[in-house]
């Protein structure tokens, strides 16, 4: 739209004089107006004329204005020298008078316009589209009349038909499977969507792979491990007809699977085992929320389960030690631990969950809303607040058992009734001499946290408490010797422990630290839209409610110290049976891993700037079909291993090779390259060194176990996993990239890691002296490969070795070399 014009070139401004006369002030936010229905749209222009408060009535001129005019009236042009996205440029003197003159319209250059009303004014332009609505108008007229009044509270933009009907927020309905004229190459109903897609750009899918490919592929897919040669001979000879079904149904119930999976999920919500930044702390307890992502995948459980344990876990499942071990997903943040504007540091938490959570559980990227509404996607910055004031409430807690239940907390709290007074006299002993210690440094903290302190704990609000949280550690850190001033205080403590005692009885049991969350009671501190002074409360995406979340806060009766209930409210309405993204996106997600490319292709973004679905109504179907199946997770795998779609082989067709060429419609399966931690697993395997020693403590880069119980810091990563594309767990990672590199090569080849495991499979394979060479090669090829060599790779290998003689050492390091040959291979690397 071109601007409204000066009809007499001589009342025209220049764009450059205009600029002079006007202060440059700041951009309007463009949110969501205070005019505007719980329903989301604008309320009647004729009813805010004549009965609106100044509120509304300046939020819908507020919006008029944005609608009508700002885009050529704002903050980044101003033609004809004219800004209407403040009240300060439009009540400017200028040469021609006031474009608003509080209280008189007749005076006022912006009525005069639109009304028409003005000789040599017309706004918009005549051939820019149609004027303003007499309703519209007579909006102008009564806001100027009532003296222009004006908020700086956000508005927001009705959402357009287009944005309303974008593919990703439509709510998951029913989807029939296509009936086809041959369907005999199809298994399960998978098969049909693609074969149907195959079909219309008349191209046949790649034939069925190899068994021994198969049984490889399924292994590394569903367990993240090469099969082990009788294993892989017991299915090569399987003559059943549903062999693939028993192998699934085999690996889907082995412990492995779950440390596979776990890793796909602990990708997502950047689990680490530190707090990142400078000081890198390490986090002892992390492990715990580690072990519960392996033991839910293990026992199947349903992924709306999954889902709101980790959201709201201690609100929804207080007696479940699971549920409280899951809310440590909400504590997944990276720290700054010696950042004394804690006020800051709280704020970029709360924001890491909010874009954390968007990213893994809706697959939309709410970072650009945090600033300014969304650019593409129909996302308010006021729904980004909306959803943050989800966690308002949180509390992170240090000070819980992973094994407390329900009972043992009401323990515990009936003993803290009971010891408060004798706690609290060995609390002011303990603390009088080091507390003065303390407030020697309190000056280094900002004004608000000094206020903080200086007030007793039980004084505190729920904001102070969760600053003193972020603020506790760094003053036990500022303290001098504090063993020896509590030494001092022995015979008091003494006495004090010895009443203590009396109660030991009635206290439950110590028990291992879990990393977790509570609310930091029934009321949560305000949420407020970026730096502006509104205040929003929970809400999920205005587009799908604009209605204020409905939320019940749970009493004492339900969780010690209660709780808002917020987060429950959130992990109900994200498993709603028809919420148009749970579903998609994370059937989409666990697609990408068998696949190697999402039905959608950008995991973490259902969004404009995302792929659209390659197969639309397949991933429909199979949301529909996992919400079905009461969200069975190794359900929804078995469906897509046992496809005919997964068994077809790699092979390229010259007609795929036009007409898909990159694999999108999936005419054939990807060559895919094995992730970090399987090629590192699948190493200490095929040597004979894993060790499968499951849960517990995170464990040294050397130890043979797993990859998934290596110590994961995000300062420190381990050589081999960062080379092979490990992710940085700053952020989520939704698909890692896959990278061939010179640092991969040279790691693998001259790295001591794998030189011994090249050394541990040498001496597993070497034969005895009872048995020959080619059986030696035969069984090499079976662990490294999963397939018997050829003529020519045995012979070559045969020559290799009868080189170095009958010589003991020299036959061993022979053998090593043949073993790392195979062990650098791209073979062994990749899956087919």
């Amino acid at each position: 739209m071109r601007p409204c014009r000066f009809r007499n070139s001589r009342l025209a401004m220049s764009p450059t004089a205009h600029a002079a006369r006007l202060p440059l002030g700041r951009a309007v936010v463009v949110l969501v107006c205070l005019a505007v229905s719980w329903c989301g749209h604008w309320l009647p222009t004729a009813a805010i004329a004549q009965e609106a408060s100044d509120t509304e009535l300046a939020g819908a001129v507020r919006g008029l204005l944005l609608q009508k005019c700002q885009r050529c009236h704002g903050p980044n042009r101003q033609e004809s020298g004219l800004r209407v996205d403040g009240l300060e440029h439009l009540t400017a003197e200028a040469d021609l008078g006031r474009a608003v003159v509080p209280g008189n319209p007749a005076e006022s250059l912006l009525y005069l316009a639109v009304s028409a009303e003005h000789d040599d004014l017309t706004m918009p332009p005549e051939d820019e589209g149609p004027p303003l609505t007499s309703e519209e108008v007579a909006l102008v007229r009564k806001w100027i009349e009532r003296d222009a009044p004006w908020s700086d509270a956000p508005i927001a933009m009705p959402f357009s038909d287009a944005e309303r009907s974008w593919w990703s927020l439509q709510r998951l309905g029913q989807t029939s499977v296509p009936v086809l004229d041959d369907d005999a190459w199809c298994r399960n109903e998978i098969d049909r969507f693609v074969l149907s897609r195959l079909q219309e750009i008349d191209v046949v899918p790649a034939p069925e792979a190899p068994r021994e490919v198969l049984v490889r592929r399924i292994y590394f897919d569903l367990v993240g491990l090469p099969p082990a040669p009788e294993e892989l001979a017991r299915w090569c000879d399987d003559a059943g007809d549903d062999w693939l079904e028993r192998l699934a149904d085999e690996l889907l119930a082995s412990p492995h699977y779950g440390e596979r999976w776990a890793r796909h999920w602990l990708d997502l919500v950047r689990y680490a085992e530190s707090d990142g930044f400078k000081a890198d702390v390490y986090r002892p307890h992390a492990w715990h929320y580690r072990d519960y992502v392996v033991r839910s995948l293990n026992d199947d459980k349903p992924f709306d389960r999954f889902l709101q344990e980790q959201l709201a876990g201690d609100e929804l499942f207080p007696d479940d030690r699971d549920a409280r071990v899951a809310t440590g997903y909400l504590r997944l943040w990276p720290l700054e631990d010696n950042q004394k504007d804690v006020r800051r540091q709280w704020t970029l938490i709360l924001d890491d969950i909010t874009e954390v959570t968007g990213d893994v559980f809706l697959g939309l990227s709410m970072r650009c809303a945090r600033c300014h509404d969304h650019k593409y996607d129909p996302i308010r910055q006021v729904d980004y607040y909306r959803l943050r004031a989800y966690f308002a409430a949180l509390l992170p807690r240090d000070d819980l058992s992973v094994v407390m239940t329900l009972e043992e907390q009401a323990a515990q709290a009936q003993w803290e009734d009971d010891t408060r007074d004798l706690r609290r006299r060995m609390r002011a002993l303990d603390s009088a001499n080091l507390a003065s210690r303390s407030m020697k440094r309190l000056p280094f903290f900002p004004e608000y946290l000094q206020a903080v302190y200086r007030q007793p704990p039980e004084q505190r609000t729920p904001l102070d408490r969760q600053y003193a949280y972020l603020a506790e550690p760094q003053f036990r850190n500022d303290l001098e010797d504090e063993d020896a001033v509590i030494e001092t205080l022995a015979p008091q403590r003494e006495q004090l422990l010895g009443d203590l005692s009396r109660f030991d009885d009635a206290k439950p049991e110590s028990q291992s630290i879990v990393m977790c969350v509570t609310d930091v009671g029934a009321v949560a501190p305000l949420t407020y839209v970026g730096n502006s002074d509104v205040v929003v409360e929970p809400g999920v995406l205005s587009i799908l409610d604009a209605a204020p979340a409905s939320i019940a806060p749970l009493g004492d009766e339900r969780v010690a110290g209660g709780s808002t209930g917020r987060r429950t409210a959130l992990a109900r309405w994200l498993c709603e049976p028809d919420h148009p993204l749970t579903a998609r996106v994370f059937v989409n997600r666990v697609w990408q891993q068998h696949f190697g490319r999402g039905i959608v292709a950008t995991p973490n973004d259902f969004g404009r700037l995302g792929s659209r679905p390659s197969h639309p109504l397949l991933l429909d179907w199979l949301a529909r079909r996992l919400i079905d199946d009461a969200w069975s997770v190794k359900q929804l795998h078995r469906l897509m291993v046992t496809s005919a779609t997964y068994r077809q082989s790699s092979l390229v067709s010259e007609v795929a090779a036009q007409r898909d060429p990159d694999g999108e419609l999936l005419s054939r399966m990807p060559l895919r390259r094995l992730e970090a931690e399987q090629i590192r697993d699948a190493m200490l395997a095929v040597s004979g060194e894993l060790d499968d020693a499951a849960g517990g403590p995170a464990v040294k880069g050397d130890s043979p176990r797993r990859s998934i119980y290596l110590r994961n810091v995000r300062n420190l990563h381990d050589e081999m996993l960062a080379a092979d594309d490990g992710p940085d767990m700053f952020n989520s990672c939704p698909r890692r990239f896959v990278t061939t590199t010179p640092l991969q090569s040279l790691l693998t080849l001259n790295g001591e890691w794998t030189l011994t495991r090249a050394a541990a499979l040498a001496d597993r394979v070497m034969p005895a002296s009872t048995e020959s060479m080619d059986d030696a090669v035969a069984r090499l090829y079976l662990l490294v490969l999963a397939r018997l060599p050829d003529n020519e790779e045995r012979d070559r290998v045969a020559e290799f070795l009868q080189q170095y003689g009958d010589d003991a050492a020299a036959q061993r390091d022979a053998w090593v070399d043949v073993c790392h040959v195979l062990l650098c291979s791209n073979e062994f690397i990749y899956v087919d």
